[in-house]
């Protein structure tokens, strides 16, 4: 006696497959570096942890430019911090008055700090310590690491 083949479950868990899958995977979320906008900020920040300072600027300002200002506005200000940092540790051509401009204008206190500790230290590798003492004074130590506490005790 021969026992016929039934094609059905076959073709229903087939059909199946074929149904659910592309359904899943237009649901999941974009992760955030493989957003072609946001792969700069990323490379800004990477490349200002490293010591990279000309390039994480021109990263910061590649990021800025082909955003539009509407978009993520925390991420603009993240791409600003770190442009008028990096204009700062490299001693560019208006560095200074773009970082003093962004300090005061950025709606995030913890850039604000951080940028007003990098002006004193900038303003102390100068030699202007009466400028440098009260940016040190505002800055605070709850948005510095150790090594910038460090650095401002002894500076």
């Amino acid at each position: 006696m021969m026992l016929k083949k039934q094609k059905w479950p076959v073709l229903r868990a087939a059909f199946t497959v074929l149904i659910v899958l592309p359904c899943i995977a237009s649901t999941a979320q974009v992760l955030t570096p493989d957003i072609p906008g946001n792969r700069n900020l990323i490379l800004t920040e990477e490349q200002y942890r490293q010591g990279h300072y000309a390039q994480a600027a021109q990263s910061a300002r590649e990021y800025l430019n082909t955003t539009g200002k509407n978009e993520n506005a925390d991420d603009r200000d993240k791409a600003k911090y770190y442009l008028s940092m990096s204009c700062l540790k490299t001693d560019a051509p208006g560095g200074k008055d773009s970082a003093i401009a962004e300090m005061n204008a950025t709606p995030n206190p913890a850039y604000s700090q951080r940028i007003g500790f990098a002006l004193a230290q900038y303003y102390f590798q100068h030699n202007e310590l009466a400028k440098a003492i009260p940016l040190y004074e505002s800055a605070g130590t709850d948005n510095l690491n150790d090594n910038e506490i460090a650095d401002a005790k002894f500076e």
